[in-house]
């Protein structure tokens, strides 16, 4: 394969590396994870967790604690990196956004 990038004149980690995005949406029912090839644009895996409400707390309070979300975002990613061939690809990049898109 190094051969042929050679003659192809393709630079050599397109041979060796593929690079794999994380894309993680925590909301209030459930948090999601998908892995894209960041090259190809193609979607290789997806999982989701639910996220538990605290009980007990008054009527039309909706309450969350901050591990749960932590726990459901550690087990879809566990999840989704178990189902996708990940050969070729050296690391995993977690780009970090929060909040909502800026306005326009």
């Amino acid at each position: 394969m190094v051969l042929l990038a050679l003659i192809e004149k393709q630079p050599l980690e397109s041979v060796f590396m593929r690079n794999l995005l994380i894309g993680i949406d925590s909301g209030t029912q459930s948090t999601k994870v998908l892995v894209v090839d960041a090259r190809q644009g193609k979607v290789l895996g997806q999982a989701a967790r639910a996220c538990d409400l605290i009980a007990g707390l008054p009527a039309g309070a909706k309450e969350q604690h901050p591990h749960a979300w932590r726990e459901a975002a550690a087990q879809a990613i566990r999840s989704v990196l178990g189902a996708v061939p990940t050969e070729g690809a050296p690391a995993v990049t977690l780009p970090a956004v929060q909040g909502p898109p800026p306005a326009r």
